[in-house]
């Protein structure tokens, strides 16, 4: 029907990086026009965090106990445990003390799959 759509293509390192830079999602949540938030937690997105961490009594797999996160992440992808089921899970975490120092801890947490 002859509609035309021009396409712009960034050629230079610099074009590129700006491009990048302004069309990354993070750049994007305020408006521009009036600096009012474009993306606002729906009830979509509500509901669906509460699914996701929800706790299941008598789920597939609960009281399992998991090595990291990654592990009891391709569990759960295998169909070996359920997205609800009670799970102990060592989870790396990296603490600050109050002298400034970083130290890495690996606390065993009893949480659910969809929370891990």
């Amino acid at each position: 029907d002859g509609d035309q759509m021009a396409v712009h293509v960034p050629l230079s390192i610099e074009a590129q990086l700006e491009a990048r830079a302004l069309m990354m999602s993070t750049n994007n949540v305020l408006s521009p026009a009036n600096g009012e938030p474009i993306i606002v937690p729906s009830q979509d997105i509500v509901l669906g965090l509460y699914y996701m961490t929800r706790k299941s009594v008598n789920a597939l797999g609960e009281g399992k106990m998991f090595s990291s996160v990654a592990e009891c992440k391709r569990a759960y992808e295998m169909g070996v445990v359920s997205l609800h089921a009670s799970v102990t899970v060592r989870i790396e975490e990296q603490v600050v003390d109050n002298d400034g120092v970083q130290h890495i801890t690996r606390p065993v947490r009893q949480t659910t799959v969809g929370r891990a």
